[in-house]
């Protein structure tokens, strides 16, 4: 493995955050295609171990950072070997966890021969609850906010369901009731909203999943404009990528199956012949107002 890490891995990184079935890991996918973005598959370990490792003193913690890391869920996933951590981490000597954790993504990176990118990433529908703890560690992260009508999210829970996707490994345990799944919605969203309003204006943005599969060239502008980038066509190549290199694990691509195909338009609007009538008012009375705001009618 190289002798250091890739260049911008100093760099604060971009988060992906929305609700679950929000269009999250079809962003992913656009934006890791990116010459100068990289963004693994979904990971859980700066979640599990900020709170045991986020005051200690590297390089000292290096070894039992990386035993507990590769235990994490998901992280086999990305295919890394003990070796290549341990490696990377003895030839640079991270010195406090926000290096370490950096480190982790650059050998992700160079696992898939990106020896340069200037921005690092992760989206995680679980970065909720540790959203103020990145800024503690990134102060000037970015974050990428993708919304989805709520009421097509519903009949993506319901029809995860109905296929009984819970019972694979990793599966999505999601509820088919239109009551808690609205109430999910709207939880998720108010707290996004909360935190977002809270951070400068330059270290956010909004996309629509609407806009991202009807308009994704222009919608992908928007998102480099805002990361300081030039677009490029690989974005839109994202399938074509995903089935040549992998880069969604084949333990989620059950549930993902459409990330290797072209941009769907009917996943846009099918609540209004997937819901019944009951289910649809009962998620507008819940979720009328924040539908609203993002100019869902």
């Amino acid at each position: 493995m190289k002798k250091s890490p890739p260049e911008g891995y100093q760099n604060d990184p971009v988060y992906i955050i929305g609700n679950p079935r929000s269009g999250t890991s079809l962003l992913r996918l656009m934006l890791t295609c990116h010459p100068d973005i990289l963004i693994p598959p979904e990971g859980h370990f700066f979640l599990w171990l900020e709170d045991k490792y986020g005051a200690l003193s590297f390089p000292h913690a290096s070894q039992r950072f990386i035993d507990e890391l590769v235990e994490t869920k998901k992280f086999e996933t990305w295919g890394l070997e003990k070796q290549a951590l341990e490696g990377l981490f003895a030839d640079f000597k991270p010195v406090r966890f926000r290096d370490a954790i950096a480190l982790v993504y650059c050998a992700y990176g160079l696992l898939k021969g990106r020896t340069s990118f200037r921005y690092w990433g992760d989206k995680n529908k679980l970065w909720k609850e540790k959203l103020p703890a990145v800024l503690t560690y990134y102060p000037d992260a970015k974050f990428i906010h993708i919304v989805r009508d709520g009421r097509d999210v519903a009949c993506s829970f319901k029809e995860l369901t109905a296929n009984e996707m819970h019972k694979l490994k990793y599966g999505p345990n999601m509820s088919d009731q239109i009551e808690s799944i609205a109430e999910r919605w709207a939880t998720n969203i108010t707290f996004i909203q909360q935190f977002l309003g809270a951070l400068r204006p330059e270290q956010h943005v909004t996309v629509r999943y609407e806009d991202l599969v009807t308009s994704p060239k222009p919608a992908l502008s928007i998102l480099c404009e805002f990361l300081h980038l030039e677009f490029s066509d690989s974005m839109v190549d994202y399938a074509d990528r995903n089935k040549k290199e992998k880069l969604e694990p084949e333990e989620t691509m059950h549930w993902k199956k459409k990330l290797n195909g072209d941009l769907d338009i009917a996943n846009i609007s099918k609540y209004k012949y997937a819901l019944t009538p009951l289910e649809i008012s009962t998620f507008e009375e819940k979720c009328g107002g924040l539908l609203g705001n993002y100019g869902y009618k």
